[in-house]
């Protein structure tokens, strides 16, 4: 199961609170450090488990890859997990949470391969090593975004 990290203040609105808990979702306060919801991810990707966070940290309202924050990297440097970069073709334009929500779409996976970090090792702390995996991570999103413009295969690209 996929437990996905989502900003509280979404995760807040009613009626989609139930069905956030009952999928597990871990709430995060956007509003500076949120220790908690840090530690449950951690403790997810500690026990095997898979967290799905969008790097951006908000909702792309134009189908495209914005700038990206370093949570998502700052997660896999602490907890040693890969991260399988996805992207999602087909869901649309954004038009409100709960709309969204229960709009139906036809919308198609992209996978890239795992990516570990095990060079970075116990530098979570340092600035540069966030941003180095954080632009592998947004470099495997952009081929794939490329792949499913095209449908073709990904374009290969230099680790940094």
């Amino acid at each position: 199961m996929i437990r996905f990290m989502e900003a509280r203040e979404f995760y807040d609105k009613k009626p989609l609170t139930f069905i956030y808990r009952a999928l597990r979702v871990i709430p995060v306060n956007r509003t500076g450090n949120d220790t908690a919801s840090i530690r449950t991810a951690i403790r997810e990707l500690s026990n095997n488990g898979c967290i799905g966070i969008f790097p951006e940290g908000r909702i792309s309202d134009d189908g495209q890859l914005h700038e990206a924050r370093q949570g998502v990297a700052l997660l896999a440097l602490l907890s040693g997990a890969p991260v399988v970069p996805a992207f999602i073709q087909g869901t649309g334009g954004y038009s409100g949470m709960v709309r969204d929500f229960l709009r139906v779409n036809h919308v198609t996976l992209f996978f890239g391969p795992a990516i570990r970090f095990d060079d970075l090792r116990d530098r979570h702390r340092d600035k540069e090593a966030r941003e180095i995996a954080l632009k592998r991570i947004m470099d495997a999103l952009a081929d794939l975004a490329a792949r499913a413009g095209t449908g073709g295969e990904p374009e290969p690209r230099a680790a940094a």
